[in-house]
């Protein structure tokens, strides 16, 4: 399956309300991946599969920029509305990072930025997305009723909230807890209070074994409290037959639902030494194999006191016996362990040659028992004869397959396989394909894996280019071209040293050298090339910043184009906005669109300048006019700023 069909493959599956190919989307959609780059879109993908239960979506949520969410709110996007409302309502001063997602949420961070929590701010955002229709917010509000948070504690209130809520698909929690971010499922919940209603003889007489088949049924919806349940009715005996092994795996799946390390967790709890699980895994127990492969698969050491009774348990990683475990237990058809089995056949691990038909044999296992999702499979079944056809020796499936790794199509774009990819590549460049030189050479030229070596990059590019590669010959022009420069540099030409520098400070088709950049910006600037100001400006703009205002005065008094924009955001960073202004507003002149994006976030914020939400989008619109995809996000999925 080409690229293109692989889009709109996965838009379809999207569409038809597929909760992976949701995410999936969302993230081409943040990420430009195949499509032009637009946070609306990705905040709309990305929420039909936080409504779908895959939570993971809402990390790509929330990498939205905090003030593209505070725009579209004030525009009027209901679903933008409830989540800057949930923002508010969790923040706290945290540490800048990535952010901080999950059922207990405990603040938010947005790309470094931190959301303080601000009720009032919080209902308000709440009332407005409600007032939209939307369910969760209406949720969320009865919360702040029910607990007075930003408004007079109102029980009534909160009850009708709660039913409004409730009628549009939205379940109110069970206990006063902060809202999370909703899903219209209720993860097997209504299930595990049928199970405690049995196990505690709550409003029915009591009966384990009806417990136990409701906690099973809320345990397969993903319900960990009922996972946990299930644990203790096997540890005491209640309702079935004493069982550790069954024990041990209920532990494992609840706190793999919570725990960032739930193997360590479980381990810890159940105070067991390694030689328990080695003997019930040689005793063919495949719940053991399977904890037993997971441990020589990361590696672990717990320690714990239990009342002076202190004990340890260690496994050194080994990713051959974690295979070979997994391996056992999967035989048996231990859905997790096929999983494992299969991805460690697709990352090439154990020991084991990368082997798409294995692991797409072990992936379909697990599938059959529902562990796994429809995306992968379907990214593996297009994968595997490919694969196959690239073992046979065909130059060709060995290019493909080496582009198939380098895209990261096994990783949803993340993480591109390298040296799998170098692999491929290196079988069919060595026979004569040339887009497959092509590719060694740019692995060669653009460091991100092998040590760069522009020698050897070139004798690629060289080959290539003899095969008919179009881009290898481009490459090879640039590179006669950056020797011409160097050249004119020698022979003291001022423009060609300036170009030198940026060569070496930016590393094209040089090695990158900051010494030779500044050493060549310096002897340009003698020259009184402006191009030469600018780049001594750029060097020492993290490191001296009175400095590199300097260079840019300079070169801004030369009339370099480039600096106007460069000044401004060094002024409006130093919240120096009257002297931002001035400089955007140069700059925009000459048509920077990146300029008249910043005018417009300065009129909009009144920054300098009194607030005007309709010059604001002038601004904006003008950027959008000369093709900034920002700026034409903006326009397109918002209403001008009134």
């Amino acid at each position: 399956m080409d690229s293109e069909s692989h889009k709109n493959a996965i838009a379809t599956a999207a569409s038809a309300g597929d909760a992976a190919a949701q995410h999936q989307l969302g993230l081409q959609y943040f990420l430009g991946a195949g499509v032009e780059r637009d946070y609306a879109q990705a905040l709309q993908w990305f929420d039909q599969a936080v409504l779908r239960g895959v939570n993971q979506a809402l990390y790509g949520l929330l990498q939205i920029p905090l003030q593209w969410f505070r725009n579209a709110a004030v525009q009027g996007n209901p679903t933008a509305q409830y989540y800057l409302g949930m923002m508010y309502c969790h923040g706290e001063h945290v540490l800048d990072g990535y952010p901080l997602v999950g059922l207990h949420v405990q603040g938010i961070v947005h790309q470094g930025e931190c959301v303080e929590q601000d009720y009032a701010q919080a209902l308000e955002w709440f009332h407005k997305a409600v007032a939209q229709g939307d369910g969760r917010a209406q949720l969320a509000l009865g919360w702040m009723y029910a607990e007075g948070k930003g408004v007079a504690k109102d029980v009534e209130q909160a009850q009708q909230c709660y039913a409004e809520a409730a009628a549009k698909g939205f379940i109110s929690p069970g206990q006063p807890a902060p809202p999370q971010p909703a899903c219209q499922t209720d993860y097997g919940y209504e299930s595990f209070s049928l199970g405690e209603a049995y196990f505690y003889g709550d409003g029915v007489q009591q009966d384990y074994t009806q417990a136990l088949h409701w906690f099973e049924q809320a345990a397969a919806q993903g319900c960990s409290e009922a996972m946990d349940k299930l644990a203790e009715m096997y540890r005491e005996g209640q309702g079935v037959g004493q069982d550790y092994l069954q024990v041990l795996h209920w532990r494992y799946e609840a706190a793999e639902q919570w725990a960032s390390n739930p193997l360590h967790v479980v381990l810890r709890e159940l105070r067991l030494p390694l030689q328990w699980y080695v003997d019930a895994a040689q005793q063919g127990h495949s719940v053991a194999q399977y904890i037993l492969g997971l441990m020589y698969q990361y590696g672990v050491s717990v320690s714990w006191d239990d009342g002076g009774q202190a004990g340890s348990l260690r496994a050194i990683e080994d990713e051959e016996q974690a295979l070979e475990w997994f391996l056992k237990a999967a035989a048996q058809g231990h859905a997790d362990a096929q999983y494992e089995t299969g991805w460690m056949y697709c990352d090439g691990l154990g020991g084991v040659d990368q082997d798409f038909t294995q692991a797409l044999h072990w992936l379909e296992k697990a599938a059959a028992q529902g562990r796994s999702d429809k995306d992968e499979l379907t990214k593996l079944r297009a994968v595997q004869p490919v694969e196959e056809l690239a073992r046979t020796g065909d130059a060709t499936g060995q290019y493909s397959m080496g582009m198939i790794l380098r895209q990261g199509y096994l990783d949803d774009g993340y993480v591109a396989d390298n040296e799998q990819t170098l692999a491929w590549f290196d079988k069919a460049a060595a026979q004569g394909h040339a887009k497959a030189q092509y590719n060694m050479g740019m692995f060669q030229y653009g460091a991100s894996y092998l040590q760069r070596d522009i020698g050897v990059a070139r004798q690629w590019f060289g080959k290539a280019a003899v095969g008919g590669s179009a881009a290898a010959q481009d490459m090879l022009n640039w590179f006669a071209a950056a020797e011409q420069i160097q050249q004119d540099a020698q022979a003291g030409k001022a423009a060609a040293q300036s170009q030198l520098g940026f060569m070496y400070l930016q590393g094209r088709y040089v090695e990158q050298d900051h010494a030779q950049a500044l050493a060549w910006f310096h002897k340009a600037a003698a020259q009184g090339d402006a191009a030469a100001y600018f780049g001594l400006g750029e060097m020492c703009v993290v490191t001296d910043r009175q400095q590199a205002l300097a260079w840019f005065s300079k070169a801004a008094k030369y009339g370099y184009l480039k600096v106007f924009g460069k000044l401004g955001e060094l002024y409006r960073s130093d919240r120096t906005y009257a002297e931002a202004l001035q400089w955007y507003r140069k700059a925009a002149a000459q048509g920077d669109a990146d300029a008249m994006l910043a005018l417009g976030w300065m009129y909009t914020w009144g920054e300098g300048v009194p607030q005007d939400k309709e010059l604001a989008m002038r601004w904006f619109e003008r950027a959008a006019e000369r093709g900034h995809k920002e700026a034409q996000a903006i326009c397109r999925n918002r209403r001008a700023i009134t």
